[in-house]
């Protein structure tokens, strides 16, 4: 503790924050925070907010001999710590992440990307300002250039380089430095000739540079962030987990995950260590989703059993005749530190199961439907063991399940009886030690008998053929082949589904992907315009149909999303933007030499004007091309039988 300050509300600068949260004896983290949950852009626009003078809010803080977390943005989960006896510590009540947000950029200690875990630290653009600054857009309104690197230096990097640095559009090649060393520079640390050459600077502007300058040396000055001290009325713990919940919850930053969490860690304080065998890279579990699945499983498997599905404080019951919490010993003991236990056992293979059958899909998945499978793979677990991942046998029902109710929405629809009741039944199989209920028809009618998904389904889930132009059918309205088309379409073309049918096509593993169009959307479109504004709108549509589309590496989409087919296929060497470059496109296109051809034909009909006869050729190749898609992936995942049984 810092006995030298007042422990009354006070204004602060960013010095002092750095100081009191860097010290020995610095501020501490109250056992009641949440991890530290900020995304790079919410960090740029505290610093912005700081160098133009904005207010960032109040930081709330007390002094306390309890148990506390110590300050550090880099972990995911955190080791209680003791207070030395009778010692005394500040701790943060609220504010933990514009401490640490300040702390990454102004005292140079970056800030862990959770993507790639690498560490980033800010860079500024001190040759111009933003010129495409646009009022009340949260991600284009900060008044100089920021960008997030790994990289010591990042000017003048060639093209390749600045795709995979993810640069905003239009941002500045030359003039960045690395905000770190701006702020040695206004300390006198660092010189102006040290800054050029440690960052190769081509180019200042030295208004912009000034302006940065004076706004930095305001910022770590001057006494404008408002600190709060509680009074020694508030210092009981209870107080503080009420304290933090009231307030976070007045905003609503905090989720209602968040809000019973906080209240769990009140009588458990390390429970975020024990989160962290089920929130790793070997889990496909938020944080979020990982504290509710626990908390389910949990409740379940308690002496009078209850299903949490919304978590809430109120969940966390406490038992008269001991004095205890059950569900919150039931919660801990299900996820000891260093130990597996059934329930990890569970989390860690059914991500196993999904990544490796559904590929790409497997991070799409709704949590809530993964629970259902963690459930039956917990209660499994407790009698046998659990089975291998590819056998068939038990790893099909799964399979199917998670797809099929991720394409009809069937939370969406069933909502929270949705949750409930198939997480029951299959609690129930895996107690008996039998196969994931998917054929079970008590399962079935809760994920498929809902109308919405009665409406969508295909008449014909396998047909041989599809047949989307309405113009040549005599009834439209009434010919089930077009009807069977227009679902199948609509179930595969929509922005939800898309990506997950598509990367089961195409195989697809990576995290970082994203679709484009095979004849580009914005290239075909303009060549489908008769007159002004004025557009062949029937062909026009056909161009965000799921035949029109592959997934490829999100760092080559950008570049390619409005090129037409002879370039995206262009197999000329030296030619890097090409769905040929096995080093830049991280994805198999799944684009066959009948289909490529189509494509380019389609260009050269366009390119000729003439529209019509292109327009039909496209509404062939993505019929022909929609169905390949769809019963590929019907090969793997197969058909929900209740459907089959019911048409």
């Amino acid at each position: 503790m810092n006995k030298q300050i007042d422990r009354k509300s006070a204004l602060m600068s960013v010095e002092q924050i750095i100081k009191e949260t860097t010290d020995n004896s610095s501020w501490k983290l109250s056992v009641a925070q949440r991890a530290f949950e900020w995304d790079k852009l919410r960090v740029i626009n505290l610093i912005d907010s700081l160098l133009r003078g904005f207010p960032i809010g109040s930081i709330l803080v007390m002094d306390s001999k309890d148990s506390y977390y110590n300050i550090d943005g880099s972990k995911r989960f955190r080791e209680e710590q003791e207070a030395p006896s009778g010692y005394e510590y500040t701790h943060i009540i609220d504010g933990q992440q514009r401490c640490l947000a300040i702390k990454s950029a102004f005292n140079g200690e970056g800030y862990v990307d959770k993507d790639d875990g690498l560490t980033k630290h800010l860079f500024i653009n001190i040759s111009m300002d933003n010129k495409g600054v646009k009022e009340f857009n949260e991600k284009i309104n900060q008044r100089y250039y920021y960008h997030w690197s790994a990289r010591s230096n990042i000017n003048n990097l060639n093209d390749a380089d600045r795709k995979q640095e993810k640069f905003m559009p239009r941002s500045p090649v030359n003039g960045w430095v690395a905000f770190k060393d701006m702020v040695s520079m206004v300390q006198g640390k660092l010189s102006l000739k040290q800054l050029q050459k440690s960052s190769a600077l081509d180019e200042i502007d030295e208004i912009v540079m000034g302006n940065i300058s004076n706004s930095i040396k305001y910022a770590l000055t001057a006494n404008t962030i408002p600190v709060h001290f509680l009074n020694d009325d508030h210092k009981d713990l209870e107080d503080i987990f009420h304290v933090f919940i009231r307030i976070n919850t007045g905003g609503l930053p905090l989720s209602g995950v968040d809000v019973f969490f906080t209240g769990i860690k009140k009588e458990w304080h390390d429970a975020e260590e024990h989160l962290a065998p089920i929130v790793n890279n070997e889990s496909l579990l938020t944080r979020s989703s990982a504290i509710i699945c626990l908390a389910r499983c949990a409740a379940k498997s308690l002496d009078k059993p209850f299903d949490p599905v919304n978590v809430q404080l109120q969940h966390i019951r406490y038992d008269e005749k001991d004095g205890s919490y059950p569900l919150v010993l039931k919660m801990r003991e299900l996820t000891p530190i260093d130990k597996d236990t059934p329930f990890i056992e569970a989390v860690r293979w059914a991500s196993k199961v999904a990544r490796q059958h559904l590929y790409f899909a497997a991070g799409k998945i709704n949590h809530f439907y993964l629970m259902t499978v963690i459930a039956w793979a917990f209660q499994y677990r407790k009698g046998k063991e659990l089975p291998a991942v590819d056998d068939m046998t038990f790893i099909q029902p799964i399979i199917s399940y998670l797809f099929w109710v991720s394409i009809f929405g069937s939370k969406t629809h069933g909502k929270g009886r949705f949750d409930r009741e198939t997480l029951s039944v299959a609690w129930n199989a895996g107690t008996k030690g039998e196969i994931f209920p998917y054929d079970d028809e008590k399962m079935q009618e809760y994920c498929f008998d809902y109308a919405r998904v009665k409406y969508s389904r295909p008449l014909e889930p396998y047909p041989d053929k599809l047949s989307i132009d309405p113009d040549k059918l005599p009834d439209k309205k009434n010919d089930l082949q077009y009807k069977n088309s227009i679902n199948i379409l609509n179930l595969a073309s929509s922005n939800e589904n898309m990506p997950i049918i598509l990367s089961i096509f195409q195989g697809v593993k990576h995290k970082t992907i994203d679709l484009d169009h095979l004849n580009a959307y914005n290239y075909a479109r303009n060549k489908f315009r008769i007159k002004g504004n004025n557009f062949h709108m029937n062909y026009v549509g056909l161009l965000n149909y799921i035949g029109n589309f592959s997934i490829i590496d999100a760092r080559a989409n950008r570049v390619f999303q409005d090129k037409p087919p002879t370039h995206k296929f262009n197999s000329a060497e030296g030619c890097e933007e090409t769905y040929f470059n096995k080093k830049f496109i991280k994805t198999e296109h799944c684009v066959s030499e009948s289909e490529m051809s189509t494509c380019f034909e389609i260009e050269r009909l366009l390119e000729a004007r003439e529209q019509e006869t292109g327009g039909e050729l496209l509404r062939t190749f993505i019929e022909d091309r929609s169905l390949r898609i769809w019963n590929s992936v019907l090969k793997i995942v197969g058909y929900p039988d209740y459907l089959l049984k019911t048409l």
